[in-house]
């Protein structure tokens, strides 16, 4: 079996609350692989679409009708990643993956804390 099955089927698998960790560690995957990238002289296009894909994703996952303060500023958040993604520095993708990072780290922590029941 590839990794890439692997993946498809534990992306297929899991309960909600780990697919959107799994879209976390993909993304910072991506913008990690844009760093090096750039840093070479590289072409960054397209791990820098495949991160922008992922954090637009990750917006996509919020709701509104349950929490919409806490929605509105995830939201704000992810605009925020989204702009520093595309100033393409350096400086600024090591920001966004910051975000992401700690961003992740609280949905790991609200992911133990939910019942599993919960998350289906």
């Amino acid at each position: 079996m590839s990794y890439k099955t692997y993946r498809n089927i534990q992306a297929n698998s899991c309960d909600p609350g780990s697919l959107l960790l799994l879209l976390y560690d993909k993304t910072m995957i991506e913008i990690q692989k844009s760093i090096l990238l750039l840093e070479k002289g590289e072409a960054i296009h397209g791990s820098l679409i495949k991160a922008h894909l992922g954090v637009m994703e990750m917006d996509k996952t919020l709701n509104f009708n349950v929490l919409p303060e806490l929605a509105q500023s995830l939201h704000n958040l992810y605009l925020h990643v989204l702009l520093l993604l595309g100033e393409s520095t350096t400086e600024s993708m090591t920001s966004a993956l910051h975000i992401l990072r700690q961003l992740r780290e609280t949905w790991e922590q609200a992911a133990k804390k939910a019942p599993a029941a919960e998350a289906v």
